[in-house]
């Protein structure tokens, strides 16, 4: 033990390493700089005794794990930052469990963050993970703005873009196809007959809304179908309540649309509560269809019709241009768009 001390206190001068290092540590605990990295890293059994011994030196070294070492190292940290604009959303809860066991697979941990849509709050977050020296970025972008994720692209950090369809062409983008999914749902509705369809937009644009909404504006165009403007009021906000405003001004509108097509799943279930408070049912008076597809359609009373996208394919596609561009050195921009499809269940009737 004497002589395994001298050797590493041999190493600190020889390296000059300043005190309160992880060779300090093990100086103190009387084990190698190896054990020390075990117990703090969790990578390999400790038996308790040392264990107990290199925690005491730590707390009385008041040592603190330097975050860069395994990148000063020139090693991967195996960590991955995630970026999701809310948490609450069952689709992104589900996305996030679908990475999270995807990644796993592959020998990465993620690090979740949820942006609340904010962008300030989305730059501090990507800030906070590069200080961590995480292998790379997976972010839902919460606006068009792009000029942060530019800098530490720049800087060499990885990112990847999903879910979201963005303009920034200098990025790995996996996206949902919007428009074809609204394009479709609306192609439906017109086949079960119905011409008078409306569209609860987004309460603000983003590029992928103004997308979804020109895949339903071009399906009825195709048709030579009149585009009524009453018929798209926006949500007032990106949660249920958006909805439920938002189909308060349609099942109060003279002429009324015979079906609704709804920008996510969370202001489509607004929207079924707006119509049902307001004596009306579905598919009888109101057919409706919603982005994205969660279990809670399937239990609803009358079980939701979603434009579904599967966030289990679109994960994999994620590793799959990670692992490429980290493991293999593959340096091209990759656009993957996801193809949606329809789920169809009891909210729309034919007329």
């Amino acid at each position: 033990m004497i002589n395994r001390n001298i050797r590493i206190e041999s190493l600190r001068k020889k390296k000059n390493i300043k005190k309160k290092s992880i060779v300090d540590v093990a100086i103190e605990a009387g084990v190698s700089v190896t054990t020390v990295s075990h117990v703090m890293n969790k990578t390999r059994y400790v038996k308790e005794e040392t264990e107990k011994k290199v925690l005491k030196a730590i707390k009385k070294l008041d040592y603190v794990m330097s975050l860069n070492a395994s990148s000063l190292r020139g090693k991967k940290t195996k960590l991955v930052g995630l970026i999701i604009p809310e948490v609450s959303n069952l689709f992104f809860a589900q996305l996030s469990s679908d990475l999270e066991n995807v990644f796993f697979e592959g020998g990465y941990s993620l690090t979740l963050c949820n942006s609340e849509g904010n962008f300030k709050r989305e730059s501090e977050y990507i800030n906070i993970l590069k200080s961590r020296n995480v292998d790379g970025i997976i972010i839902v972008p919460a606006s068009d703005r792009y000029e942060h994720l530019k800098k530490i692209i720049d800087e060499g950090t990885f990112v990847i873009s999903i879910v979201r369809e963005i303009k920034y062409s200098k990025i790995d983008n996996i996206f949902i196809d919007g428009y074809s999914g609204a394009f479709k749902a609306t192609e439906y509705l017109l086949d079960m007959g119905h011409k008078k369809i409306g569209f609860i937009r987004r309460h603000e644009d983003l590029y992928h809304s103004t997308l979804r909404f020109k895949g339903y504006i071009d399906a009825l165009r195709e048709r030579e179908i009149k585009i009524v403007k009453e018929f798209c009021p926006r949500a007032t906000d990106f949660y249920y309540s958006g909805g439920y405003n938002a189909v308060k001004k349609i099942v109060d509108l003279k002429d009324k649309p015979t079906a609704i097509i709804t920008h996510n799943n969370i202001i489509g279930i607004g929207a079924i509560k707006a119509i049902k408070d307001k004596g009306y049912i579905i598919p009888e008076d109101f057919s409706i269809i919603s982005f994205d597809n969660n279990f809670i359609n399937q239990y609803l009373e009358t079980s939701l019709s979603s434009i579904a996208i599967p966030p289990k394919k679109l994960a994999v596609e994620v590793l799959k241009i990670f692992l490429n561009r980290l493991d293999n050195n593959v340096t091209s921009i990759k656009k993957v768009p996801i193809k949606p499809f329809l789920k169809i269940r009891q909210s729309v009737a034919k007329i």
